[in-house]
């Protein structure tokens, strides 16, 4: 459960950009005649930055949502949740704190029983949590260029079921 990082030097061109700004790099192929279209690489949050006036450019270093997951899978109002859940409820909860979707290639079945994981600053984070429900899976977890939570089989290619809730 790695997070993936940029870092990058824009030039402002006397624009500014907002502290904790959302960077969603683009690329292509061009050989001088043709180019490729634009593909997104990434999406990102500025965690960073150094102005250099003379310049006028911005150096930034960035990191995606995985870093989200550095906290607590539950707080102390989350008191009340009821565990163990199924790993798909986990991976419910952990979607809602890292504020991103499932890639659709992800898939999960087989209905582990995930265990409580504590509350508050001796709970397990959602990275950690995350990271367990990968191993179950014998898998790891990843954000993709689109922004997405992926978990990819260490086998080489996605876990071989459908999602299932419920």
């Amino acid at each position: 459960t790695c997070a993936g990082e940029l870092d990058a030097e824009i030039r402002l061109d006397g624009r500014t950009i907002k502290r904790c700004a959302n960077v969603k790099p683009f690329v292509r192929v061009n050989n001088g005649m043709l180019a490729s279209e634009w593909l997104q690489k990434g999406d990102y949050f500025i965690d960073t930055r150094e102005y250099d006036k003379d310049a006028d450019r911005l150096k930034i270093h960035c990191y995606d949502a995985m870093l989200r997951g550095e906290q607590p899978l539950l707080t102390y109002d989350d008191a009340m949740v009821e565990f163990p859940k199924q790993d798909i409820e986990v991976l419910d909860m952990i979607l809602e704190k890292l504020n991103v979707e499932l890639d659709e290639r992800t898939v999960l079945g087989k209905s582990y029983s995930i265990s409580h994981p504590g509350i508050g600053e001796s709970a397990y984070t959602v990275r950690e949590v995350l990271g367990y429900i990968g191993g179950l899976y014998a898998g790891n977890w990843h954000i993709t260029d689109d922004g997405k939570l992926r978990l990819v089989s260490i086998t080489g290619g996605d876990v071989n079921a459908q999602r299932v809730d419920g």
